[in-house]
Parts: structure tokens; C-alpha cells; sequence
């Protein structure tokens, strides 16, 4: 009998291998034990991870929060926010930390808020509150805040205060932070909900006010609870109890009292000082506020002055002269003339001063009128216009076009190069050297809007002219209006693009998707893809360079162990630098060299070993005695060893204390035989010597072996006549006397003569009432039966009867139909194929079918399409393909 395969019946060979991949071996239970042992120790996808034993502690194993931990507030959360849309830069917007359940059910809340840094001179720079807050409304614990501010200067405050409701919110404490300090970072404890709201935002009773000039005051029943207005520092929403050293920013009264003018001052009422603001003396230094008479007198213009009576000055009240020195307080004429940017001036007239003459630019009367109705003009009639307004008698000239459409011009694309220019509205600069207009820069802004088709607002051209010969022309100049396209400036665009050349970054590059840096050259794809557990070099197949990968895995790598696995080998030509586990398959030269019978080895030569010298007649160990490390030779010479005379070899480790010797003896008759001996010590010093074991031979005498008598043995034999228990192959008993005979009947198997019957009538359709019949190649979903059909059909020729059934398809293409697009990879002509069935006990089944190499009205060729019916499963039913190679073909 034969041996069984994947197309033939025969005897089939057990085997207990689980890494096997033979279709020829049967498995044994064991091997299915250990193929149930392995998925018993795996987790079930299905079950969603409920079937982890110890969840605890693979939540710390991943380093993540239990839920119970976070509803716990265990651990802080980072958040970056940027500014609301539509926010208005000058305004305060709400900043809300919500807790996520009111009353006494979470305590205060760790906050940390930062808000943008920039350079020195940005009007909102850097603050940060670094604290706790504990929001109360109208509870009797009422909201709290306590934390470190910090600023730069008051002048960039860019977080106005902490804000909480006076009525029913006990959910919220509000910060409020102006526009342009976002974006804002956050570091929060986890279960505090964050949000930037994008209108006013209300809880219960409380509206928090949405872009505010005031938080308070615009909020409705709302309180401060801290206000950062003081600048840098601790802050607490309530007083402090408590001694503190240094001064108070305020003081209801001095701790010790000091003397005004005699008087006792503490702070904590106002006092009187006599001669002051009440009747009295005082005895004071200084200067009075008001006298009738000065101490001493002085003179004024050379005119004696005590403060009793006016006094008169020659040359100023009355008549004479006065020598003065310094400026008059009006005069007629200056006594030199002077200059002002160049115009003389003596202040006995007015003077003009033109643009030119203070360096400020020119410009026209009114609107400048460039054209009418948007009407197209060339740069030349631009230039004139802007000469004949005076544009270039002077070194910078400025002028805004009217904004009437019916009285200004249009500059084409066709000037320009560079886009539509509409000058309704459009400002326009001039800059030249004042003299003429050989060499000069034009600069045109557009307005916002236009009415011009396809022209540019919110956009900025310069038109530059340094001769005829140093290339004219226009530019335009791109702004956050008007940014320029990745095309524009020869940049790849943020979706899609091919980089032509090289590319270099001098920081990561990081893709977010599992797949990244593919290699589309020559047939094969490469790149590397990472599943989360592992990172894959791949390779696509052939032809197939942007395509998914093949089933090669040339380099693995364990994202958790770091592992790597290389599963289609490796060759290394130059050598390896650096360490390596394992061992080499060859190498020319040891690490560490070693000692062979005390003679240095590395590998790199040959060397000679010292032959084994005797050590002479060395009296056999006792007890637990040890011998020396290493080989020795002894002489059996009638001292203490099983046989008189003979040679020992004695075997010990250098490390471990293990040994043994064997022990061969000398013939006592020329071409004898003598006996051989062996014992042991185990690897523990105080472990005794085995007692001596005689190696039989071929030579010896064995009772029930060589000699009569009886041998007890065990294990298994070489070669058996009869099996000790009688086994049952297939429910035949065969205890291996005599050959069995097993029927189809005992394989559950098809018998030869059922093989032949059944190969020799092809399966018809001509029963299926919706086989369609083609003369002409058909493509797409509209051929032959359906699947249903295609059952029945299978059905009424008997194929669920047996576990196993195998049909043909007639060769004749009308006979045998077609079943049209229901596999999802085309049709099938069934003409020629072979068709298969595999039933379960259960009622589920597996349909194998198998097409041929050509198929006259189109359809799948050369592919293996099966389809699996699983009742419990949803869908039910799925088909898959599996293409072949085509390999030459034959006639």
C-alpha cells in the first residue's frame, strides 16, 4: 500500500513535530497538545483584552493610568491651545477648567498655564500661573486660587485674572487670557476638563463673557477671585495668617509708632501738629511756605531787593539801560540768518518748504486718475501719467488712485508677467533721484477688492527701471495675502509632489503612518513599516514598486525588545567590527585564544598536542577523594582497581568537581580479550565514587544475549516480531504478527473503482435554469449563475453527502456553464475545472475551485478560488484566490 498525499489515498505516517510543514504526516496528540498549549497561552482578539489575568499589572507593564486612577486625579495632562478664530487682538478670552463633578466630589485642582513667548520687544509676552484653584459658587467653602505669577513687566500682562461664579456654577474657575498671548500651553491634572470657548460661555445662573474689555463687569454673576494686575508674584484669594518678615504693599498700622513734629504716629488715626494745621508753635528749619520779608536781601539788576516793596529796573519799566545777556523773549529779526533745509531764513518773512526740501515724499492734488472703466494701459503710458503728475521731480512721490472704477485703469498680465494689476484704489510710490526718470522704482499696492476680473487685491508690485539695457521689469511681491504656491518658489506642496534631487534635513523627518521611506527602483519596492510591535524592512513584488508588501521579511525588529530578526539569510563579505552572540558558521581566527592541552590555540595555525604521558601506578581513588583537573593516565598494577593490571584514564573539569575514569584492562593470554571499566564521582565535594561498572562487548558473554539465560531490559527494541499490546490502525487490530487489511470504508475514504466513477462523469448544468451561453468573450458580473444556484447545483449532484467530494467540469463550455462576478475576482468558466468540496459535521462546508489554464468566454484562469461557509460568522460566507506563477506551456 502506498503512502497517502494531497492526491492520492494511502497509509499515512504519524508524527509529533509541531514546526513541521509536511502534507504528508498525520499529527500525533501530542502535537496537538502542543499546538493547543501554545494558542491557550494567547490572548483572544475577540475578547478585547477582558481575558488578561492581571490587568493591574499590565496597565504598569505599558506605563499607563487605570480608569480608576484618572477619576482619581492621578497624574497631570499637557494641552496646547491656540486662539479662538475670530478673536480680536486688545480683548480677554475665557480659559475654562472645568472639574467633572460638583460639591465636595473632587478637591482643588493643580493648574499650570503659560502663555506665548517671544521676543523681547512683542507687546504680550511670556506669563505664567503655576497653582491650584477650587471653584465654589455659592457653596460655603465659596471658590479659592492660590499660585505664583510670573511677568516681565505689567506693560505685557497677558493673563488678566481668575474669575469663578457667585451663584450655582461650583464647576469652573475661568482664566482670562488676551488674544495675542495665544497659543497657550497647559499642564493640568488629569479629569479637569479644558476648554477655549468660541462664545460666551455659561453654566447654570453664570455667563463667563466671550472677547471682553473687562471680565468682570461684562460677566454675568461672577467674582475676581485673584487679579494679576500687582505684577510678579504670590498671590492668594485670601488673607494670610501668619507672621512675615519684610514690608507690606499696604498696612492698617505702623508696628512701631514714630514721631511727626513732636506728635505720636502709629498709622491708625490722623493727628494735629500745632503751628501746623492747629493754634501753636513750631519750632522748625527749612524755608517757609510764604514770608513778608527775606533774611537776606538780594539784588536784581544791580537794584537791592528784601521782599518789603516792589522795586523798578532801568531799561526794563522804566528809563535807562540794562546790560543783559541771553535771548530776547520776541524779536523782529534774527541777527543771523539761518538755514532751513536749505532755504534761508532770518524770521523777518515766511518761508515755503516743498517735499523735496524736507526729504518727504510728493504727492498730486486729490485722487490720481490713472484711466476709465478699468480699461487696459501699457508700462510706457503708466510712465507718462506718472510723469506728468510730477511723479519724478522728486525723490520719493506717493499718490492714491481714485477708487472710482469708471476713472482708473487695468495693467495686464501682458505688461507684467506677473498678474492683473487693478489701480482702483491702488497706492502708488515712486522712488528716483529727483532729477529724472532715467533710473526709478515703481511700487503699486492694490486695494482689497476690484471689479476686475481675475486681477489681484490685497497684493504689492514693483516695477523696476535702470536703463533699457539692465532688463525693466516687474515683480510681484508675495505676503500673507498673497502667498505664494509651492510651484511659485520650486517647493514641494504639503499633499503629494515629487522631489526631484536630493533632500537633506538637519532634524527628524517623521511620518505618522505605519508605512515610510519607500524605495520605488528597478522591479522591487523597499520600505520600512512599523505594525506597533514590530519594524519591518519590506519588499513589494515584482513590477509592483508603489504596491503593499510580499512575504519576504529580510530584517525584523521587536519594538519592545529590540530584537532583530534576519529570516532570508545573510552574508557578511567585509567582516564584522564589534561584538556578536552566537557563533560563527566559520571564522578565521579565535577572540580569545585557548589552551589545548596547555598549548595556545586561536585558530589563525596548526598546532601540536603533547601526547598523553602515563603518570605511573596511581593507587585508585576512594571514598570521596578527588583526582586532578584535566586527562591523566594511571596503572592498574595491583592497586585497588576491579581488574589487576591495565591502563586508567581519568577525566576531570576546571571548574566543576564532577568527574570519572575508565578503566581498560591488559589480556593475561597473547590475542585476548580483556574487560572494560567505568565509573563516576557527581559534582559535589563530598560526593562518593561510583562503584565499578563492566562495558560489555561483542567479546563477552551476555546471558539471554550471546549465552543461555535471562536478560531483564528495557525500552524499546531495535526490532520486534510482536507488539506487547495490540494497537488499532483505522479500527483494524494489528499487533504487528501478521499484515492487515484496511477498506475505504475503515478511512472514511472514496473506494478506487468510486475515484474512477466519479472522474469519469463530469459534472453538467444543464439543470441551471439561469446558465448563460456566450460566443463571445464576456467581461464584468453579468456572466453564468449565481451563487445560489451554483449550490444547488452541487447539491443535486451529491456533493454534501461525504466529507469530501470532487467533481470536473465537462469540457464542453455549454455543458458545463459559467458562474458570473459572485467571488469578487471575475468570472469562472467552469469548463475543464476542477471542483471540490469539504463538508463539517456541523452543516459547514469548504468549496474549492480549481480553473483551468484558458477560458474560451472569459473568466479567471490558473487560480485556486475558495469559498468558506461559516454559520456562526458574519458574514457567513467569504471567497478568497490564490494566483499561481505561469510557468511554459506544452501541445
Amino acid at each position: 500500500m502506498e503512502d497517502a498525499s494531497l492526491t492520492t489515498k494511502g497509509v499515512v505516517k504519524l508524527s509529533s513535530a509541531v514546526d513541521s510543514t509536511s502534507e504528508s504526516l498525520a499529527a500525533t496528540p501530542k502535537a496537538v497538545k502542543a499546538a493547543y498549549d501554545n494558542a491557550e497561552k494567547r490572548l483572544q482578539k475577540d475578547q478585547n483584552g477582558a481575558d488578561i489575568p492581571d490587568k493591574g499589572r499590565f496597565l504598569s507593564n505599558i506605563n499607563v493610568y487605570s480608569k480608576g486612577e484618572v477619576d482619581k486625579k492621578k497624574g497631570m495632562r499637557k494641552y496646547t491651545f491656540s486662539a479662538p478664530a475670530n478673536a480680536v487682538s486688545g480683548k480677554w478670552y475665557p480659559v475654562v477648567f472645568r472639574r467633572t463633578g460638583g460639591g465636595t466630589d473632587e478637591l482643588a485642582s493643580r493648574v499650570v498655564i503659560t502663555t506665548y513667548s517671544s521676543a523681547g520687544g512683542y507687546a504680550m509676552n511670556n506669563c505664567e500661573f503655576n497653582g491650584f484653584v477650587m471653584p465654589g459658587g455659592w457653596s460655603d467653602r465659596g471658590s479659592y486660587a492660590v499660585g505664583f505669577f510670573s511677568i516681565y513687566s505689567t506693560v505685557e500682562r497677558s493673563i488678566h485674572s481668575i474669575i469663578a461664579s457667585v451663584k450655582d456654577d461650583d464647576l469652573c474657575s475661568v482664566f482670562y487670557v488676551e488674544t495675542r498671548a495665544f497659543p497657550i500651553q497647559i499642564f493640568a491634572e488629569e479629569g479637569l476638563n479644558v476648554i477655549v470657548p468660541t462664545a460666551d460661555y455659561a453654566v447654570g445662573q453664570t455667563t463667563y463673557k466671550w472677547g471682553a474689555t473687562d471680565p468682570l463687569s461684562e460677566s454675568t454673576n461672577a467674582q475676581i477671585i485673584l487679579d494679576f494686575k500687582n505684577g510678579r508674584g504670590y498671590y492668594c484669594s485670601h488673607p494670610f495668617i501668619s507672621s512675615l518678615s519684610g514690608n507690606a504693599a499696604t498696612a492698617t498700622k505702623l508696628q512701631t509708632a514714630r514721631s511727626i513734629g513732636g506728635v505720636g504716629f502709629d498709622g491708625s488715626a490722623n493727628i494735629n501738629l500745632p503751628g501746623v494745621n492747629t493754634t501753636g508753635n513750631q519750632n522748625t528749619t527749612g524755608n517757609a511756605a510764604t514770608a513778608t520779608k527775606l533774611q537776606t536781601a538780594r539784588t536784581i539788576g544791580g537794584v537791592s531787593f528784601d521782599g518789603t516793596a516792589n522795586i523798578n529796573l532801568p531799561g526794563v519799566n522804566t528809563t535807562g539801560n540794562q546790560n543783559t545777556t541771553g535771548n530776547a523773549a520776541t524779536a523782529t529779526k534774527l541777527q543771523t540768518a539761518r538755514t532751513i533745509n536749505g532755504v534761508s531764513f532770518d524770521g523777518s518773512a515766511n518761508i515755503s518748504l516743498s517735499p523735496a526740501n524736507i526729504g518727504c515724499p510728493a504727492s498730486p492734488t486729490g485722487w490720481l486718475t490713472t484711466g476709465s472703466n478699468g480699461g487696459a494701459i501699457t508700462t510706457a503710458q503708466l510712465v507718462t501719467l506718472l510723469q506728468n503728475n510730477g511723479a519724478f521731480n522728486t525723490k520719493a512721490w506717493i499718490a492714491r488712485c481714485a477708487w472710482a472704477y469708471a476713472n482708473s485703469a487695468t495693467i495686464p498680465n501682458s505688461e507684467t508677467g506677473c498678474g492683473v494689476i487693478p489701480l482702483a484704489g491702488a497706492v502708488i510710490e515712486v522712488f528716483n533721484n529727483g532729477s529724472s526718470s532715467n533710473n526709478y522704482t515703481i511700487r503699486i499696492t492694490t486695494a482689497t477688492t476690484t471689479s476686475v476680473s481675475g486681477a489681484l487685491t490685497n497684493a504689492e508690485f514693483i516695477y523696476v527701471f535702470n536703463g533699457t539695457d539692465y532688463s525693466p521689469g516687474w515683480r510681484r511681491v508675495y505676503n500673507t495675502k498673497n502667498k505664494p504656491t509651492a510651484s511659485d518658489v520650486g517647493a514641494l506642496p504639503l499633499t503629494g509632489g515629487t522631489l526631484s534631487g536630493g533632500l537633506t534635513s538637519s532634524g527628524e523627518i517623521i511620518s505618522k503612518y505605519a508605512n515610510g521611506f519607500r524605495i520605488a527602483y528597478g522591479s522591487f519596492g523597499f520600505f520600512i513599516r512599523n505594525d506597533g510591535s514590530n519594524t519591518y524592512f519590506m519588499l513589494t513584488a515584482s513590477g509592483d514598486t508603489l504596491g503593499s508588501w510580499n512575504g519576504l521579511r529580510p530584517i525584523t525588529i521587536n519594538n519592545t525588545s529590540g530584537a532583530v530578526s534576519i529570516g532570508n539569510g545573510l552574508n557578511v563579505t567585509g567582516g564584522v567590527n564589534g561584538s556578536l552572540n552566537g557563533n560563527a558558521s566559520t571564522a578565521t581566527k579565535l577572540q580569545t585564544a585557548r589552551n589545548i592541552n596547555g598549548v595556545k590555540f586561536d585558530g589563525s595555525g596548526d598546532i601540536n598536542i603533547n601526547t598523553l604521558v602515563s603518570r605511573g601506578r596511581v593507587t585508585a581513588l576512594s571514598g570521596s577523594t578527588q583526582g586532578t583537573a584535566g586527562i591523566q593516565m594511571y596503572e592498574a598494577y595491583n592497586n585497588s582497581y576491579p581488574t589487576t593490571y591495565g591502563n586508567v584514564l581519568h577525566m576531570k573539569g576546571a571548574s566543576a568537581a564532577g568527574e570519572g575514569e575508565l578503566l581498560i584492562g591488559w589480556s593475561g593470554t597473547s590475542g585476548a580479550h580483556a574487560p572494560v571499566f567505568i565509573r563516576s564521582r557527581r559534582d559535589t565535594t563530598d560526593a562518593a565514587w561510583s562503584a565499578w561498572a563492566q562495558v560489555y562487548t561483542a567479546k563477552d558473554s551476555i546471558p539471554g544475549v550471546n549465552t543461555t539465560g535471562n536478560q531483564n531490559t528495557t525500552g524499546n527494541a531495535a526490532t520486534a516480531t510482536k507488539l506487547q499490546t495490540a494497537r488499532k490502525i483505522a479500527g483494524v487490530a494489528f499487533d504487528g504478527s501478521a499484515d492487515i487489511t484496511l477498506t475505504a470504508a475503515n478511512l472514511n475514504a472514496y473506494t478506487k473503482t468510486e475515484v474512477t466513477n466519479l472522474l469519469s462523469s463530469y459534472v453538467k448544468s444543464s439543470a441551471l435554469p439561469s446558465m448563460t451561453v456566450r460566443t463571445s468573450s464576456v467581461s464584468g458580473g453579468d456572466m453564468g449563475m449565481s451563487l445560489s444556484a451554483f449550490i444547488s447545483h452541487l447539491k443535486s449532484n451529491g456533493a454534501f453527502s461525504k466529507s469530501y467530494w470532487i467533481g470536473f467540469g465537462d469540457a464542453m463550455g455549454f455543458n458545463a456553464g459559467s458562474i458570473n462576478n459572485i467571488t469578487g475576482f471575475g468570472a469562472v468558466e467552469l469548463a475543464e475545472s476542477i471542483i471540490e468540496v469539504f463538508n463539517l459535521p456541523n452543516g459547514d462546508y469548504t468549496i474549492r475551485l480549481t480553473t483551468s489554464h484558458k477560458a474560451d468566454y472569459g473568466g479567471v484562469t490558473n487560480a485556486i478560488l475558495v469559498y468558506h461557509y461559516r454559520s456562526n460568522r458574519s458574514p457567513s460566507g467569504q471567497w478568497l484566490k490564490f494566483a499561481g506563477t505561469v510557468g511554459a506551456t506544452s501541445n
